[in-house]
């Protein structure tokens, strides 16, 4: 685990309950340092466990401390530089979710050995979406709605809701299905563009060919 999801814990803990707070935390999880470099490794179960002090000391239910923690990612990404990768990956919801697993394939040379969660639209209206997010790691469900709902808002300008499905694990991996509402009229737009670009491709009769090229062999 790297060093960037520590300190998205950490800095939201800062920013949005106190100095204090975050101070409590660290003496319960007897920690003798509070920097977190972004590209250095850590155990990978370390933020389960601080995430746990920290709601036992913020007297907060896992949902509410992750999505607020999903949020405030979001937030971290434009201190260190990482929000115009975001900013990339489309002009809609629909096409930021499509690329999303590219960007995490390029940002393995930065962080090597990061172990990329990926997403899938698994079926869309103009009104929804129904979203797979599927994971190594467990318990960080709701953590995804944070950041899925603030970048909605902060890269797309809508209003998201958000619940979760269902939830299962297929051998080592853990499969959340979402349920998304929110303008998604992109979706509506891709249909209409597929169905123009197949009108316009439509089967041209065989003599309409031999009169284009005389000279030719068709093959049936």
């Amino acid at each position: 685990m790297y060093g960037l999801l520590l300190k998205n814990l950490q800095e939201y803990i800062i920013q949005v309950y106190g100095e204090k707070k975050w101070d409590i935390v660290k003496e319960a999880f007897k920690l003798s340092v509070d920097e977190f470099p972004p590209k250095e490794t850590f155990p990978e179960g370390q933020l389960v466990k601080m995430g746990k002090k920290a709601m036992q000391t913020l007297e907060m239910k896992d949902e509410e401390f992750y999505e607020g923690m999903g949020v405030y990612f979001v937030n971290l990404t434009k201190d260190l530089g990482f929000f115009a990768f975001l900013d990339k990956l489309g002009r809609e919801l629909r096409d930021f979710f499509l690329n999303l697993d590219n960007l995490h394939d390029y940002l393995k040379f930065t962080f090597p050995k990061m172990k990329p969660p990926s997403f899938f639209v698994q079926d869309e209206t103009h009104k929804t979406m129904t979203l797979q997010y599927r994971s190594k790691r467990r318990g960080f469900h709701f953590y995804v709605q944070g950041q899925t709902k603030e970048i909605a808002k902060e890269l797309f300008g809508l209003k998201l809701t958000m619940n979760l499905q269902k939830q299962e694990v297929v051998f080592d991996t853990v499969i959340c299905t979402y349920a998304l509402e929110f303008d998604n009229n992109a979706y509506q737009r891709h249909i209409d563009s597929l169905a123009s670009r197949k009108e316009s491709s439509l089967p041209i009769r065989a003599a309409t060919l031999f009169e284009m090229f005389p000279f030719c062999i068709l093959f049936q």
